[in-house]
């Protein structure tokens, strides 16, 4: 049940963007980072020099379900909620062409041509945001939004600036201001025809949501879009409000500043906190069956039984099926956020929400059912006037039957200290 928010039409971004990934948590997967599609384990610092493609990758199948290019080009992929099926194309395949697509501009034509190419297109049900750069001369006396270069992307297994070589100076070019095109694409459900079309001027001027329905931009009736489409606009109206009033802005987004290592830095990181906030909204209705799951944004683990048919037809190695009566933890896994200013510098960030490891308070224990842990140092701007996340989780978990054995790994909440950030300039040479 993953969700995405995102709007280009404000006055100082391209493109503002925000989106959780729901998964079941033992699902092996990689952290953001600059790549290239097919390597067979994580690039070394010389590879990520020349590495176009930044996202996280699933390690199963192999795609992605968002990322962006280092060209600008960004693309958003949420299944459709149906049941498991076998089918002949893959839908990570999707992301890949998206992304790695030399083409300076976006031609929903050509790409619905590439979609359908492997096996006639025949894919599990998929909703898909694609958005690509286009520029505009600025008049000469136009100011470029921008005090820093960041043409070095940051990031936490390095600890130090990309080993890129350094992009030309952003005033050394003509200027220019960045706006999207966008599209979507889906095939509504399992084995429909794939059908895709450029966003009218009424969505483009509008902010938009999606999840994991089969009626794409055509107006969701789950809570959980409504719900973050609004949180997303009172965000970015509170944002404008405050524009410039450092004083006024709240501990969260101080708190951020301190999470990314420096000292209060400016608009980019406030309005990401507080996008980050409409992410973590969660239903006070306790989720007691999948469909409760388009109730709330964040998903906090539940356990959500498995069949061997069912993981089989997922493409997991047949050492890795489990028992039949086996449940797995579902949740939140990462939220990100995207911010594109329109003199083409890019913020994302990649933040862990629930994660399977073993916290160190807790080293040495058995888990058992329904114990699910959290870092303490989390509660205080993660917890909401509602009951306390801790119990609202165990509940959860043990209505569900989760259990872990003394071998499983525990569940518990990341924090934004461990956030995968990066920060570089589109390339619109």
């Amino acid at each position: 049940m993953c969700i995405c928010a995102w709007t280009l039409a404000h006055p100082d971004y391209a493109l503002i963007l925000c989106a959780n990934r729901d998964e079941f948590l033992s699902r092996p997967t990689l952290d953001a980072h600059f790549h290239s599609f097919g390597a067979k384990e994580r690039e070394t610092a010389e590879h990520v020099a020349g590495a176009q493609i930044l996202s996280g990758l699933d390690i199963r199948a192999g795609g992605s379900w968002l990322g962006v290019s280092r060209s600008g080009r960004l693309c958003v992929l949420t299944n459709v909620t149906e049941p498991f099926g076998k089918y002949t194309s893959s839908r990570g395949f999707l992301i890949q062409s998206f992304l790695e697509s030399s083409a300076s501009c976006l031609d929903i034509d050509e790409e619905m041509a590439k979609f359908t190419a492997p096996d006639e297109g025949i894919y599990a049900g998929f909703n898909l945001l694609l958005i690509a750069p286009q520029t505009t001369p600025l008049p000469t006396t136009s100011h470029i939004h921008s005090t820093t270069d960041h043409s070095h992307a940051v990031t936490p297994e390095m600890g130090a600036s990309d080993p890129r070589p350094n992009q030309p100076d952003a005033h050394s070019r003509p200027p220019q201001s960045l706006s999207m095109d966008a599209a979507f694409v889906s095939n509504y459900g399992a084995r429909g025809k794939l059908r895709g079309a450029v966003l009218t001027e009424e969505e483009r001027r509008s902010a938009g949501c999606f999840s994991n329905d089969d009626v794409g931009l055509k107006g969701s009736s789950w809570p959980k879009v409504t719900r973050l489409k609004r949180l997303f606009e009172e965000a970015l109206q509170e944002h404008d409000r405050s524009h410039g009033k450092h004083g006024c802005e709240s501990t969260s987004a101080e708190a951020l500043d301190s999470d990314l290592g420096r000292e209060p830095s400016g608009d980019d990181e406030r309005l990401a906190s507080r996008l980050f906030q409409c992410l973590s909204w969660r239903s006070v209705e306790q989720v007691r069956e999948r469909s409760d799951l388009r109730r709330t944004v964040r998903v906090d683990p539940v356990g959500i039984p498995i069949k061997q048919a069912e993981v089989a037809q997922a493409a997991v190695a047949p050492t890795s099926i489990p028992p039949p009566s086996r449940t797995e933890a579902y949740g939140t896994r990462l939220s990100t956020v995207i911010l594109i200013r329109k003199d083409g510098n890019i913020l994302f960030i990649e933040r862990d929400i629930w994660k399977v490891d073993a916290p160190p308070s807790n080293a040495g224990q058995s888990a058992s059912r329904g114990d699910l842990a959290l870092r303490s140092d989390e509660m205080s701007h993660r917890e909401s006037s509602h009951e306390p996340m801790a119990g609202r989780i165990e509940k959860s978990a043990r209505s569900h039957g989760v259990t872990q054995d003394s071998q499983s790994k525990v569940p518990y909440m990341g924090d934004s200290s461990g956030d995968r950030v990066f920060r570089f300039r589109v390339d619109l040479s």
